[in-house]
């Protein structure tokens, strides 16, 4: 899952072409069954405050699809069991 400021307010056409070149490179993620409930447990544990439920909304859809990491520069994105949280402009041990 992207999201990109500067296509706020994109022409449309500009908006399709981006997602056709997109879904050809990275796989289109959607909820599964049990998604809700998932969602409202980690909610119940988490407590996210405002925005942050879009973050958790994102986090459960990556953990019903065995995803085991995230890449996200947001700081404040929750910890969920599973899933390691990397902010890919950081160096990773081991990648030097």
């Amino acid at each position: 899952m992207t999201t990109e400021l500067r296509g706020i307010g994109a022409d449309l056409d500009e908006v399709q072409l981006f997602l056709r070149r997109a879904t050809r490179l990275f796989p289109v993620m959607v909820p599964r069954s049990g998604y809700l409930s998932r969602l409202l447990q980690l909610a119940g544990e988490l407590r996210p405050a405002g925005a942050q439920i879009f973050d958790l909304q994102i986090a459960t859809v990556c953990v019903q699809h065995r995803m085991d990491e995230v890449w996200t520069l947001d700081r404040t994105f929750p910890p969920i069991g599973g899933l390691t949280v990397v902010n890919p402009t950081l160096a990773r041990p081991g990648s030097e």
